[in-house]
């Protein structure tokens, strides 16, 4: 029986002079969207509408996000500061599967709403939603690599 794909060490990361672990959230969804526009031929279809991709676009939902307070990490005043500067934030999700592959996905995001929730007592509690501005980058491992070496071949005389 085929396993069940598992994450584990999800981790969001925000750029601050360098790429700086946010914190843990109970849940982070990302999604993406593609837009479609129907195709006006019909062709061996009869009635059923056909469509071709047109845009895409992408979005991050952070829930329950519990941040450590330090002064060189990213903090949830610092999304809210850039939300109502609208400016954008260069963030990086990995994650690793049960496979032992690091996944990741990296763009610039919008704040949208940003939700703090204070509790008496308890830990400060966030939730935040982004909206990817640009293009989302994918792919294995945590640092991106902008080519592929496929072979390398060596040609040379002794020693």
């Amino acid at each position: 029986m085929p396993e069940t794909i598992k994450g584990s060490d999800a981790i969001i990361y925000f750029y601050k002079n360098e790429f700086i672990p946010f914190g843990c959230a109970t849940t982070f969804t990302l999604t993406t969207t593609a837009d479609k526009l129907p195709t006006r031929e019909i062709s061996n279809t009869g009635v059923w509408k056909t469509y071709i991709p047109s845009n895409l676009s992408w979005s991050i939902s952070l829930t329950g996000v519990t941040t450590i307070v330090d002064a060189d990490m990213f903090t949830s005043w610092d999304i809210i500061d850039n939300q109502v500067s609208f400016i954008d934030i260069l963030t990086q999700i990995t994650f690793t599967d049960s496979a032992g592959n690091i996944k990741s996905v990296r763009g610039n995001v919008l704040v949208d709403t940003s939700t703090l929730t204070i509790a008496v007592k308890d830990p400060v509690m966030s939730d935040f939603e982004f909206t990817g501005n640009g293009e989302l980058m994918r792919f294995t491992g945590s640092i991106p690599c902008d080519s592929e070496i496929l072979t390398i071949t060596t040609t040379g005389g002794t020693g």
